[in-house]
Order: C-alpha cells, then sequence, then structure tokens
C-alpha cells in the first residue's frame, strides 16, 4: 500500500481589509492519502505544524457505507485486542486519552456490549 503527497498551494492570507496584517494562518499541514484514493475519504496520514505545538493523525475521513461496515467488522472481529491496546499502561502515559466522536448507540447488526 503506497502513501503519496502531492504539493499543493493554499490560499494566501488575504490581510487587505484587516488592521492586523499579521498571518492568521501559523501552521503547516501535510496531508498523506493512499495512492488509489482520488478523494478526501482516502485513507491517510496528518501532520499539523504550528507555532505552539504539533498534530500528528491517521485514519479516514467520512469513509462511504461500504467502507464504514468494513471498518466496524474488523474492529468488532477483534474486540479483544482493540480493548487490550487501549487499556495498555504504556499506551495511556504516551497519549494520555483518545478523543472524538462517539455513537449513541451501536449500528444496526453490531453488538451493543462487545467482548
Amino acid at each position: 500500500m503506497a502513501f503519496q503527497g502531492r504539493p499543493r498551494e493554499l490560499a494566501a492570507n488575504n490581510t487587505r481589509f484587516s488592521k492586523d496584517k499579521s498571518s492568521y494562518r501559523t501552521n503547516v499541514t501535510l496531508i498523506m492519502r493512499q495512492e488509489i484514493g482520488k478523494n478526501v475519504s482516502a485513507p491517510g496520514f496528518y501532520l499539523r505544524i504550528d507555532t505552539k505545538s504539533a498534530m500528528v493523525g491517521t485514519g479516514i475521513w467520512q469513509p462511504d457505507g461500504p467502507a464504514v461496515l468494513k471498518i466496524r467488522t474488523a474492529i468488532a472481529e477483534d474486540a479483544k485486542r482493540r480493548k487490550c491496546v487501549r487499556n495498555d499502561k504504556k499506551f495511556l502515559d504516551l497519549y494520555k486519552s483518545l478523543v472524538g466522536k462517539s455513537l449513541k448507540r451501536s449500528p444496526k447488526g453490531f453488538d451493543p456490549e462487545p467482548n
């Protein structure tokens, strides 16, 4: 599986009508998607560096229905391993917490109380 980054120019800071002429965009972003991905929903890596912090992420953004089903099925089939990693002391010390949106109820066809 190959990942590919393509250089792309972003819109310049338009400060013509602002009293404060300093840059409002103080970060640099790198997104590398899977080579076969032709749109923003392809799996990939994300790196953002700004003046005070850095963020690294990986995953898939707004996947289509068949992709969501594959992801959920893989997670459900390996729930024991997922819990083992999620509860690992070294993992928790390093990452402190996992953040993001959560579903309010289990998707149709998936056990609401996985092993």
